[in-house]
């Protein structure tokens, strides 16, 4: 089952079967692919019954419905694999594309994009004063856009600047995603800093963002003070910020800070807290309870999107797409969905100097990517609990080599 080389277009057009397999086995083999761990036999007779339950009635997800995502946990096991046998036909969605994109080379086709659950995608791309390749992005059938904010106290024309954003990404039909980082350093008082990070995304929220991301990265202290660095810390953090978007705009999804995936907590222990012991801890206090999605970044691709094995540097969960999306799910019950803020495949080949720990890309090539990223947003697409997926990056200038390397839109490596 653990075919690197499964062809997500044949999931997204298999016309060959119309009806589910209705043996438990097949699927509880499918269930069992995509997961990092065995669930009980219990839970995969749950999310057997699940699955004939949603086939029958050909649910569709709504954006701001709180579903029970252990309900459809089913669905994102089951159409990894299967993708049209629990999909109408007219779920999905063959964009009218009468050019091609080749030449922005966002992809190496147009993206064909199940509609049955609602997800979206957008991509990092300079917003100032106009977005690029606007027409390339909506043939593609992108509807987001993305910017990266650091909030400083002493920079009182920041919102100006982001309503500023906010109106050109609407003015060319696009909803825009704000991830907000924090500074590195709290002043003596964190929980005043606090206060004023979450009046900030308030503001933010209420100048018509469509999406915030609070903070990112918050488990290692390149992004998140390391006297601060601990799930209690940005815990409360959430407990303060989620309160001040959601009464500044009620439209404005929140989503969670993605934490870097990463397992150095051993050899950087004030330094590093494990994505997946950060996840846990963080679900185990509640305050995600408040959130729409929670963060995920997907980054250290070395091999197509559907893969499960056959990375060189060792198994880890978050080498593949699909084991840690459901290593993800498992850690919060199955009970939040999941909005990938970061999603990019670094191409290394043809690079003259591969940036130091980046080597394990220096065979993935551009042609690579712009397959890989295409497919894994076709396979994202059919994921039941994906709202949104935000690629990193299109046509972004001055970059350092290993973002150049990130960089769907560029010319050359």
């Amino acid at each position: 089952m653990s075919d690197p080389n499964i062809n997500i277009e044949n999931l997204l057009h298999n016309k060959h079967a119309t009806d589910m397999p209705d043996d438990m086995q097949v699927v509880s083999d499918v269930i069992d692919h995509y997961q990092a761990q065995p669930l009980s036999p219990d839970a995969k007779e749950k999310l057997w019954q699940n699955a004939q339950h949603q086939h029958k009635h050909r649910a569709v997800s709504k954006w701001g419905e709180r579903v029970s995502w252990l309900a459809v946990a089913s669905l994102i096991a089951v159409l990894g694999i299967f993708g049209f046998y629990m999909l109408p036909t007219d779920t999905i969605t063959n964009p009218a594309v009468q050019q091609s994109i080749e030449d922005a080379m966002l992809f190496d086709a147009v993206p064909t994009m199940s509609d049955a659950f609602g997800f979206e995608y957008g991509v990092y791309t300079p917003i100032m004063p106009t977005i690029d390749a606007t027409s390339d992005l909506q043939e593609a059938g992108a509807q987001w856009v993305a910017s990266h904010v650091i909030f400083r106290t002493d920079e009182p024309d920041q919102l100006q600047a982001i309503e500023a954003q906010i109106e050109t990404a609407h003015s060319q039909g696009f909803k825009i995603l704000f991830t907000v980082q924090g500074v590195f350093e709290f002043p003596v008082n964190p929980d005043a800093y606090y206060q004023q990070y979450a009046d900030f995304l308030g503001q933010i929220a209420s100048s018509g963002a469509d999406a915030i991301e609070i903070w990112s990265e918050p488990n290692i202290d390149r992004a998140f003070p390391r006297e601060y660095l601990g799930v209690e810390h940005y815990a409360e953090l959430l407990t303060v910020t989620i309160p001040a978007i959601r009464e500044a705009n009620r439209d404005t999804l929140i989503i969670s800070g993605a934490p870097a995936p990463t397992a150095a907590s051993e050899a950087f222990p004030d330094q590093v807290i494990n994505d997946d012991d950060f996840l846990h801890d963080l679900y185990a206090t509640g305050v995600l309870e408040g959130v729409d999605c929670v963060g995920m970044r997907y980054m250290e691709g070395a091999v197509p999107p559907l893969a499960t094995s056959g990375d060189t540097r060792d198994n880890y969960y978050t080498r593949y797409l699909p084991t840690q999306l459901q290593t993800y799910r498992m850690l919060v019950s199955a009970e939040i969905p999941f909005c990938i803020t970061e999603l990019g495949y670094f191409a290394g080949e043809d690079m003259p100097d591969i940036p130091m720990f980046f080597e394990w890309a220096s065979t993935t090539s551009r042609d690579e990517q712009q397959q890989w990223t295409r497919e894994a947003l076709e396979w994202l697409s059919l994921q039941a609990d994906v709202r949104l997926a935000i690629v990193w990056h299109l046509n972004l200038g001055n970059m350092s080599p290993e973002r150049t390397a990130y960089n769907i839109g560029a010319d050359t490596p």
